[in-house]
């Protein structure tokens, strides 16, 4: 099969940042911090990481068993038998795939009652292969025969899990007087929360994402700025990594909110004439007319920054290295991931191919959704090669 390789990828996006004459990676303390910077990738020659450009495992149909039609995909993971579960938000159910993509089960539904869901949108996967399913109302598990186990009541958003159990959750920032027309940054609040416990302890309260928002006497427009910052989040075992793309950047901290570390890498984040035109490009094939127009005065009401975010997402593997996506200005397909190791070193750039949004990675796989030309939605499983060892790198 052919890959997608990383090597050039890194290479490239090592040059554009900037260059320093110290070492490639350093770490230091300041004020009881410690600090990781990074100046160029680790990786040397066939150390890259690839990902093979065909799906190992594809789930998803246009027109086939009902099962396989997957709209609103919210999550997915490779359970420790090698079966898939996907959690499919447009059918409120959780369907379980084995190891081929072959339909088991299903679990869930839309309802109220017990091992239901309304409006289901983040899955966690648990150790002895349990499944957490976040919706609107409730924190529901199920056991790895697929059976339901209990629900927790509360509303609050799930971003990830502990090793001891708690939950990291965002509770609903207040907005407060909004402006008639602007961008806002409402705060937001990062807690822990034990299942089912109505009240959270906050670990920490940054800047969260940016909105644009306009207001008449009897309507109210709230979409996110475009080219804007997005408060990204992941957790493993008891640390988050969080930050919003300011600069590359990213904030890992314990669980009792105590700061670890800074992870920073050189980065050119200028907003090139070339990712405006591609930007500007895909406002061109929005096919409702009204909506295209809207979103082009939008930008000459807005702007454009000066500068780009530097990432807008961030996952865990699990042998603990630290994936940030780099920016999507333009549904790229490609998308492009920068690895840190544990101890904060960036290794390098990782491609995914297809435009896939990743749910799970394991040690030889990445697992998430891709879209078709036509928006039908497919879960794929591509194989993940990581040649060489640690020691080497």
């Amino acid at each position: 099969m052919r890959t997608v390789t990383a090597a050039a990828a890194a290479a490239a996006l090592a040059a554009c940042g900037r260059r320093s004459s110290g070492p490639a990676f350093a770490e230091r303390d300041s004020a009881g911090v410690t600090i990781d910077e990074s100046h160029a990738p680790a990786w040397g020659s066939g150390q890259a990481w690839t990902v093979e450009a065909q799906p190992a495992v594809r789930i998803g149909t246009v027109d086939g068993p009902e099962p396989y039609r997957l709209f609103h995909v919210g999550g997915a993971a490779v359970l420790s038998d090698g079966r898939i579960a996907v959690l499919d938000g447009g059918s409120s159910e959780v369907r379980i795939f084995s190891k081929a993509g072959t339909w088991i089960r299903t679990m869930g539904g839309k309802g109220e009652g017990p091992g239901e869901f309304t409006y289901p949108y983040v899955m966690c996967l648990l150790p002895g292969d349990t499944l957490a399913v976040a919706d609107a109302r409730n924190l529901s598990l199920f056991d790895a025969a697929g059976s339901f186990v209990r629900s927790s009541p509360g509303a609050l958003r799930v971003a990830g899990r502990f090793a001891d159990g708690r939950y990291l959750v965002q509770p609903s920032p207040p907005l407060g007087n909004l402006p008639a027309k602007g961008t806002i940054r409402p705060s937001r609040a990062l807690a822990t929360a034990p299942p089912g416990a109505s009240q959270v302890d906050t670990l920490i309260v940054v800047p969260g994402d940016e909105w644009y928002v306009e207001r008449g006497e009897r309507t109210l427009s709230v979409q996110r700025r475009p080219l804007g910052r997005i408060r990204s989040i992941a957790v493993q075992g008891d640390e988050v990594a969080t930050g919003d793309g300011t600069t590359f950047q990213i904030r890992v901290l314990t669980e009792d909110g105590t700061r670890v570390r800074l992870i920073r890498r050189d980065a050119d984040l200028t907003l090139a004439k070339s990712t405006i035109a591609r930007f500007e490009a895909s406002i061109d094939t929005i096919r409702n007319e009204a909506y295209r127009k809207g979103r082009r005065q939008l930008m000459r009401d807005l702007g454009y920054p000066d500068r780009l975010p530097a990432y807008d997402r961030l996952f865990f593997d699990p042998d603990g290295d630290l994936w940030a996506r780099h920016y999507v200005v333009a549904d790229e397909r490609p998308s492009h991931w920068s690895v840190f190791d544990p101890s904060g070193r960036w290794l390098g750039v990782v491609v995914i191919p297809g435009g896939l949004r990743l749910f799970d990675i394991g040690d030889d796989y990445v697992l998430g959704r891709a879209t078709d030309s036509l928006g039908v939605e497919y879960v794929e499983e591509h194989r993940l090669d990581k040649p060489g060892t640690r020691d080497e790198q």
